[in-house]
Formats: C-alpha cells, sequence, structure tokens
C-alpha cells in the first residue's frame, strides 16, 4: 500500500511525463492539478463536423449503440475543440463506452483527457470508479474514491455501491458488508440498488442465511442502518437463487409469494430459480405448474429454463415430454446449446434408446454446436451398456 502512495505521489508531480494506458500510475496521473496547455490540431471544428457530433453524443450515444472507433474518432475530435466541449459531453460518451463493456479503454480515455488539461468531474470519476471495479481493481477504484473526496465532492449512492459491488467481486465480504456503515457515515443513505447489490453479494458468497436476515430487517425497519426499503426484483430473485441451491426450497417459495404480494413481478431468471429449485427437491408437478405460470405472464423463459426442465424429465426417462419440450423450446427460436443436447442424449442413453442419442449427437455436430468430453463420454458409456 505504501508502494501505491508512492507511485500517486510521484505521478503527481510529475504530470507532464507520458502516461501508459494500463496500470496504478495512469490513474493516479488523473488528479494532478497542473493544466497544461493543449493546441488544437485545427482551430475550428467544421460546422458539419459539430453537428455530427451532437448527433453522436445524443443519438448513438445514449442509446448505447456506437462503435469503438466512431467513438474513438469523435473523442479525439472533443479534446480538440476550442472551446472544449463541456465535460458532460465526455460523460455521454464514457458512459456509452461502460454500456458496450470497453472499461480499459474508458480508463486509457480519461487518462489521456487529463494529459490535455481537462479535469474530470463528479460524473467521470463515478464513471471511473466503476469502471475499476467492473476490471476487478478494487484498490485503483479506491485510489479514484480518495480524489473525489479531495476534490471536495460528496460520494453517492452510485459511488458506494460500485464499491462494494467490486469488493465483492473480490472476495472481500467483510470489508464490503463494513463498507455500507463507512457509507452511512457519510450520510449518504443506502437505496434499494445498494441493497439489492449487497444481498446479491452475500448470496453469490454463500452467505444465503445473512442475506435473508438482512432482507427482513430492511423490510421490517429494524436494520441497525436505520433504513427502511422497499425490494426489487434482483434482490429477492438473489436470495430465492440462495435458498434454492442451499435446500431451502420451501423459504425461497415464501419469499416468492411475498414477492407477489408486494407487486413485484417476477423475471425470467428468479422462474427459472424456484423451478431449478423445486427439480432439485423431485417436485416436478410443482414445477411445471410454475413454467406454465411464467408463461401465462408473458414472462419470456431462457434457454436455462428450458435445459432445467429438460434435465429433470430426462433424469426420469420421460423422453417423449422431454422430447415435446424440445420442440417447444425449438418452435419459440432457442437454439440447443452443447448442454441441452448432452442432456437429451444422457437421458436417450438411460432409457436405452442408444439411436436417438446418436442422431443427436451427429445433428449437435452439423448445426455447429461443437460436442464437449461429456457428450462423447455419454455416448461411450450408453453403447457401453447397451453390449452388456
Amino acid at each position: 500500500m505504501r508502494a501505491f502512495k508512492a507511485t500517486l505521489l510521484s505521478s503527481i508531480s510529475h504530470s507532464r511525463a507520458s502516461i501508459p494506458r494500463n496500470g496504478v500510475s495512469s490513474l493516479s496521473k488523473l488528479f494532478t492539478t497542473s493544466h497544461p496547455d493543449s493546441k488544437s490540431k485545427d482551430s475550428l471544428m467544421a460546422e458539419t463536423d459539430r453537428a455530427r457530433l451532437r448527433e453522436f453524443l445524443d443519438g448513438k450515444c445514449k442509446s448505447g449503440k456506437i462503435d469503438l472507433h466512431e467513438a474513438f474518432y469523435f473523442f479525439d475530435y472533443m479534446i480538440h475543440m476550442k472551446p472544449t466541449p463541456p465535460m458532460s459531453s465526455f460523460g455521454i460518451l464514457l458512459t456509452a463506452l461502460v454500456k458496450n463493456k470497453h472499461y480499459a479503454d474508458v480508463i486509457s480515455l480519461q487518462t489521456r483527457m487529463n494529459s490535455v488539461g481537462l479535469v474530470p468531474n463528479f460524473i467521470t470519476l463515478n464513471i471511473l470508479i466503476n469502471c475499476c471495479c467492473k476490471m476487478s481493481r478494487v484498490c485503483d477504484g479506491f485510489v479514484v474514491f480518495g480524489a473525489l473526496l479531495r476534490r471536495g465532492f460528496n460520494p453517492s449512492n452510485v459511488t458506494f455501491t460500485c464499491l462494494i459491488k467490486g469488493l465483492f467481486t473480490e472476495g472481500r465480504i467483510m470489508e464490503a458488508t463494513r463498507f455500507l456503515n463507512k457509507m452511512i457515515s457519510f450520510g449518504c443513505r443506502p437505496n434499494v440498488v445498494t441493497f439489492a447489490t449487497l444481498i446479491h453479494g452475500l448470496c453469490r458468497s454463500d452467505n444465503t442465511i445473512v442475506a435473508l436476515q438482512l432482507h427482513e430487517q430492511v423490510v421490517n425497519g429494524n436494520s441497525k442502518y436505520g433504513v427502511t426499503c422497499k425490494p426489487n426484483v434482483v434482490w429477492y430473485g438473489s436470495i430465492i437463487d440462495g435458498l434454492c441451491k442451499d435446500g431451502f426450497t420451501d423459504k425461497a417459495k415464501e419469499l416468492f409469494l411475498e414477492m407477489k404480494r408486494n407487486g413485484i413481478l417476477a423475471d425470467a431468471v428468479t422462474y427459472t430459480s424456484l423451478i431449478h429449485g423445486l427439480c432439485c427437491v423431485g417436485d416436478w408437478e410443482e414445477a411445471k405448474s410454475l413454467f406454465i405460470e411464467m408463461l401465462n405472464q408473458g414472462v419470456q423463459p431462457t434457454i436455462v429454463t428450458f435445459n432445467v426442465l429438460l434435465d429433470e424429465l430426462c433424469k426420469n426417462g420421460k423422453m417423449d415430454e422431454a422430447n415435446k419440450l424440445y420442440k417447444v423450446m425449438i418452435q419459440r427460436g432457442f437454439q440447443p446449446d452443447t448442454y441441452t443436447y448432452t442432456i437429451l442424449m444422457d437421458g436417450y442413453c438411460l432409457v436405452g434408446r442408444i439411436h436417438e442419442a446418436k442422431k443427436l449427437f451427429v445433428s449437435m455436430a452439423n448445426k455447429g454446436c461443437l460436442p464437449d468430453v461429456v457428450s462423447y463420454n455419454i455416448l461411450i458409456d450408453g453403447y457401453c451398456k447397451k453390449k452388456k
């Protein structure tokens, strides 16, 4: 950590030095206080180019449908414009890149902005924190957080939530939960997104019971954080998924009903989690009923939903039903993946219909879905059992 701070201090005193694309030193250079003059390549951008820029920012960037090369092209225009566009314009471009998961490129562009004397504002600093956390560089994210504080900005829910999510991504569970206390000490009240992030992280790290306790405390208004919050679908879905994976299907069903009573519509992920949980405890009829409810509610199933149902049918040798469901899946426009084929092949081998399994094996290769080692093993095992 001392070496890290030394790098930061060194970079501040050498703000005119070249800035590498990646690494801690490139981040620390974003927070220099010097403002070197920037000479424009051209004296003024032509009005047509300005119009194109406005169209790009207001149209493509806000819709998130941008090409990386096009984004670099307009970024180059912007940093050489006189007068320089407001920082909010850069924020629009950077946000669009984040939506397309170009996190490293956003960091690179922000270092370039600093190299021409453009000082990041609150929004662009938050964007940078988010990118660091998305790239599992939470330490760098906290460097930016420190710079944000030194500039006199008050961190927001977005700032804290990004860092909490980043800590969970790196498996730093205790630090993530403690950081929520830090958030409150700054006078920033956690919102539904913050709690949903915290609960999702707890469930993904095998702390579902802790997440459930937090849920009950926050919903009932008796948490130590002094905050009452109405959960969203991500919040509920995370706990339901965690409970099902831990074998607490009855509790998951209770929470699912609670969610519906509160007027929150379940999404495909939540339905699939509960369907999978019901299948795991052998409750096929209720799983099937829930799938029908899902369709009636207009919730589009995913390939994962179909695979879960197919797996349950095939494990129980119900190949005729599995075949019907497979056809429904195809009719709905889903392309089977390797796992789908493997499930069906295993089911056919289980009931001794090795010829059907072989046909599937051949068809998956013909459709560009490459078999994996499990696919081969299932077919080999099926032939061996057939000979016995």
